[in-house]
């Protein structure tokens, strides 16, 4: 894919979220490539009594990795349709390497006013004005060890 090819794509994905959210009437069967290492789907509806909300969320990463694999998040604003965010992971990546490619997926793929920095190289920072849900869905990575944490 080209670079004029992904930064449509990327345009197009986030055209299709307000300041406000998600926006609802995305088909679940959209997928959209962000990156030639993201893409972004809308969730399967999730239960909001079963998600973990904050107006800041940590990202910590630990250890090089040992193989290929795919990180999976669950991002979700309050009564908005959840997206899905999908990171491929190559092999011998440091936790440095890995954190900036979910900084970059997730500043490419958040609405609006959703602030996304890394700290200390390893650990990305996720702060919105509003409450908002963060999870791991998917880590097929060995030996990278992921901890997400309220602040």
């Amino acid at each position: 894919m080209n670079n004029k090819t992904i930064t449509a794509l990327a345009a197009a994905c986030l055209l299709s979220f307000s300041s406000a959210g998600f926006a609802e009437d995305v088909p679940k069967t959209t997928t959209a490539v962000v990156g030639e290492n993201v893409t972004v789907e809308p969730a399967a509806p999730a239960d909001p009594t079963e998600l973990d909300f904050s107006n800041k969320w940590r990202i910590k990463f630990d250890n090089r990795t040992d193989t290929a694999g795919e990180l999976v998040f669950l991002f979700a604003l309050k009564d908005q349709t959840p997206i899905n965010v999908s990171v491929t992971v190559a092999k011998n990546q440091s936790e440095n390497d890995i954190a900036k490619l979910v900084e970059s997926a997730l500043k490419k793929t958040a609405p609006a006013g959703i602030m996304v920095e890394r700290d200390d190289g390893e650990d990305v920072l996720v702060k919105f004005k509003d409450r908002f849900s963060l999870s791991i869905l998917t880590n097929t990575v060995s030996d990278l060890d992921i901890k997400l944490e309220k602040e």
